[in-house]
């Protein structure tokens, strides 16, 4: 990969041209942590924190995380480093307050569990696109029951 000067990055981005391409796969995380958040027994997997996101995300991940908890459940939030060759389940067990968890919804970050796991789209996504929803909350409906 070549090399730009900073002039020459300036100019391309200033006519719309940029140098890096974001990825649209659900399937590949953006980061390198992710954030844990546990509210009873549901483990919430995210690519940043909660409080970074905008009031209607939060809104909408509070909704879903609804369906799943208790309305006033306790929350734990923590961050580990992102690795996708490791099992989270591994990571789990040096927490104990995470020994608990009976399901795992991760919202656009991969992640490989033996826990039962609902892959969610990133919760941008779902409000951008309303129609990822359904399959959702199909989902959640199936691990609740």
């Amino acid at each position: 990969m070549a090399n730009i000067s900073i002039k020459s990055h300036s100019i391309l981005s200033k006519i719309g041209i940029s140098l890096y391409k974001t990825r649209k796969s659900l399937d590949q995380s953006l980061t390198a942590e992710i954030f844990l958040q546990k509210r009873d027994d549901i483990l919430a997997v995210l690519p940043d924190k909660l409080e970074n996101h905008s009031n209607k995300e939060i809104a909408l991940f509070i909704a879903i995380m609804n369906t799943m908890t208790s309305t006033n459940p306790i929350i734990n939030e923590i961050k580990i480093p992102a690795n996708s060759n490791k099992d989270l389940d591994i990571e789990l067990i040096n927490y104990d307050e995470y020994k608990s968890v009976k399901n795992i919804i991760s919202f656009g970050v991969t992640i490989n569990s033996k826990i039962n796991l609902i892959k969610a789209p990133l919760i941008s996504d779902i409000l951008r696109k309303p129609d990822l929803k359904k399959p959702l909350w199909e989902k959640i409906k199936n691990r609740a029951h």
